[in-house]
């Protein structure tokens, strides 16, 4: 990354002169939303002027993380996740911008499944790559393909649709033909059984196709509606929840334009309306309601609607006049900078529609002069705008001062220097950056409060410790900043009745403070988390005494006491958290049976680590997804402390997700999920054996927050990997509030 003069005050902006790059790098708007030349300004940030799109797309397609179009050329270009060669350019790591896909130059349609791609020639072949694992590339094996294979399908197909794991594709004569997954009877053949060599279903005649997680809809030249396959919310629009294994006729539908199919839920465009049915807990079905239907309701847009487009959990519809119009879940700006409530169609920020299309968790235009344009969720460089939002190898942190501490909190980072100067960076809607501002920071800023020795970070505030008294800034809607009020506040507020602090402790909505050996917490108790037996309190109150460790979760508590270094936990214990040997929440605090020589104490959400004197760890709480470190652990409450796989241990942070360690030797190791890059290992392959991070030879400190992680080098620099779409990793990329192009190459260089 260049170099670049941050923008703090606009009054310097006439003699302002910024060296721009590709890299997303965000400022701060000044008065009148005024930014640099160069920068616009979005949602109070100013951000790089966008290039133009490149305008030589003529098909898109959004699988569940990864984009593909088709060039007006014929060649086929992918972006995104490509841990299975899903974007077919013979490789297996991802692309944060479009790939040429190998070997096909005469494409006129492209469909991207889960993890599967296909595109159909123009003479009607049709060739498929990425996952095999259900015989979803139709070439008759199950083995994964790196670069397209061709499919044993019929001459003469004219469209294609693909599912999370089967695909399907229409013939000249009206036949449909499916293959892959089939265990919801998405194939169509009166069986679950799935298939790797394409089979026509018998008795169907379509002229339009369209392929959902475990679902199939045709369109029939009449406009009728027939589909099969999973219907667990009600999706097939027949009015109950079982399955269909052959075709099945939708009652009360007609004219039917367009179809398509969510995870569990299905949107038509029929005579100019939006008709949705199934899954509707997100809004997804566009009728105002968050709650599902097993038969159509009316979500209204202000046009004729002439295509519809599902991803999991949103909808997209386009319009006769280019408009197009999302609904459904809001997250990582999927909806493409809509306004208004989501459970109703709100029109993206997007010009001349041609074709939408939605993956996952983004949202996909093509307009009428070719450009593609695409918002939403971009962690696996899925929008192709060279603006990957996590980042799976720490990255370093431009331009902060040398540090010794971190933490992490649920979407921000902080630092303190050694002179007791301490920054932060991230989400910053209640706060949490503690310099006043409440708009999201792409680059450390200092905290209003000098002399910091320590800093923790809860879910959506902070507290610190200077010269022994507790200071906290952030969102206080439960009281969690101590300071006897509710009001959330932008800078640091002293906690009252605080003065001789050694330790502090934020969870998701309390904090706790060791205070002269005893254990004071503040903030909500909806779960028993203050350990005092009552109800939530603004200000500290007195838990227990000779503590020498605390840790707070996101509604548990625990404490190490001297002079043996048992814990003792309090409040909420529905994932065994507590380690008492069952799930019964407790107000007050509880022995931790079987456990001393505890030297240091984490948790965060519902887990809770010990190290040892010994350099030893015990860990307990919620086992999903290899959380506790232990290798053959399953997705369920572990109440009784186990024993992770490392030892010779230092220090450890805990995540929400993933946990991280350093040993005595320097090494950094981190274990659990790591759907997000959040173990720094440079794959996104979830693990309960520690790994080690390797692109950190030395560290002296680590912070593991909600899907991401800081650590301080030996040489006091700060790097940060995982989840960043709210600035959390510092490095000036975030997610896009509005459609961004994807860097499309429209010809050879």
């Amino acid at each position: 990354m260049r170099s670049l003069i941050p923008l703090w005050f606009v009054a310097a902006l006439a003699s302002c002169s910024l060296s721009v790059d590709y890299t997303g790098t965000y400022y701060k708007c000044g008065e009148n939303d005024r930014c640099p030349s160069g920068y616009v300004c979005q949602v109070d940030v100013c951000i790089p002027t966008d290039p133009p799109a490149a305008t030589c797309s003529q098909h898109i397609s959004s699988g569940a993380e990864h984009t593909c179009s088709v060039r007006i050329d014929g060649t086929v270009w992918c972006c995104g996740r490509n841990d299975f060669g899903q974007l077919g350019n013979g490789a297996t790591d991802d692309s944060i911008v479009p790939v040429q896909t190998l070997g096909i130059e005469d494409a006129v349609e492209v469909i991207t499944g889960a993890l599967h791609s296909c595109a159909r020639r123009s003479g009607g072949g049709v060739a498929c790559w990425g996952n095999n694992e259900d015989g979803q590339l139709g070439d008759g094996g199950m083995s994964d393909a790196k670069q397209p294979v061709e499919a044993r399908t019929p001459p003469g197909v004219v469209a294609l649709a693909a599912g999370y794991g089967h695909t399907c594709a229409l013939d000249g004569g009206g036949g449909v033909w499916c293959w892959g997954d089939n265990g919801g009877g998405q194939l169509g053949d009166g069986s679950n059984s799935d298939r790797g060599m394409p089979a026509q279903i018998t008795g169907l005649a379509a002229t339009k196709i369209a392929a959902g997680a475990h679902e199939t809809c045709a369109i029939d030249a009449a406009g009728g509606l027939s589909c099969w396959g999973a219907n667990e919310a009600g999706q097939l629009a027949v009015g109950n929840t079982e399955p269909r294994n052959r075709p099945t006729p939708v009652p009360g539908i007609a004219k039917v334009e367009s179809v398509d199919l969510g995870e569990a839920h299905m949107c038509v465009a029929a005579d100019g309306m939006v008709r949705c049915a199934g899954a509707g807990y997100y809004g997804q079905l566009g009728n105002g309601r968050r709650q599902e239907s097993m038969s159509f309701v009316t979500a209204p847009i202000p046009g004729w609607a002439i295509q519809v487009d599902l991803g999991y959990e949103h909808s997209c519809a386009l319009d006769g006049d280019g408009r197009v119009w999302c609904w459904g879940n809001s997250g990582d700006d999927r909806l493409g900078g809509a306004d208004g409530d989501p459970s109703w169609p709100s029109l993206v920020r997007v010009e001349s529609g041609q074709q939408v299309s939605v993956g996952e968790a983004h949202t996909c235009v093509r307009d009428r002069d070719g450009g593609v344009y695409c918002a939403g969720y971009n962690g696996r460089g899925q929008l192709g705008n060279a603006r990957r939002t996590t980042q799976g190898l720490p990255q370093v942190v431009p331009e902060l001062p040398l540090a010794m501490r971190v933490a992490a909190g649920g979407a921000f980072s902080c630092s303190v220097e050694p002179g007791g100067t301490a920054r932060c960076w991230g989400e910053n809607d209640n706060g949490e950056a503690g310099n006043g501002s409440f708009s999201d920071w792409s680059k450390p800023v200092v905290v209003d409060l000098p002399g910091v020795e320590q800093i923790a970070g809860g879910s959506d505030h902070a507290c610190a410790i200077a010269g022994g008294k507790v200071w906290c800034w952030g969102w206080n809607g439960d009281g969690q900043l101590g300071n006897g009020t509710y009001s959330t506040r932008g800078t640091p507020g002293q906690v009252a009745g605080i003065s001789g602090a050694t330790q502090v402790a934020a969870g998701d909505h309390h904090s706790c403070a060791i205070d002269g050996g005893t254990v004071k917490c503040w903030g909500s108790n909806d779960d028993g988390q203050l350990g005092t037996g009552a109800g939530g309190e603004a200000t500290p109150q007195t838990v227990i005494s000779n503590a020498t460790g605390i840790a707070a979760g996101s509604v548990h508590t625990c404490a190490i006491l001297a002079p043996n270094g048992t814990v003792s936990c309090w409040g909420n214990n529905g994932s065994g958290q507590l380690g008492i040997g069952n799930l019964m929440p407790q107000g007050t605090p509880v022995a931790v049976p079987n456990l001393s020589n505890v030297t240091q104490i984490a948790a965060r959400g519902r887990r809770t680590y010990a190290r040892l004197a010994d350099g030893t760890v015990r860990a307990w709480g919620d086992g999903c997804d290899g959380r506790l470190g232990v290798e053959g652990t399953f997705c369920m409450p572990y109440s009784m402390p186990l024993t992770p796989g490392i030892s010779g241990v230092r220090t450890l942070s805990v995540g929400y997700d993933a946990t991280c360690a350093i040993k005595l030797d320097g090494t950094l190791w981190c274990w659990g999920p790591n759907w997000v890059g959040q173990l720094g290992n440079n794959t996104y392959d979830t693990t309960a054996a520690p790994k080690q991070v390797t692109a950190v030879s030395q560290a002296v400190d680590v912070a593991a927050g909600g899907g991401h992680a800081c650590a301080v080098r030996d040489d006091g620099v700060v790097v940060c990997w995982g989840y960043g779409a709210y600035n959390q990793l510092g490095d000036g990329i975030a997610s896009e509030p509005k459609p961004t192009p994807a860097r499309l190459v429209c010809e050879d260089e």
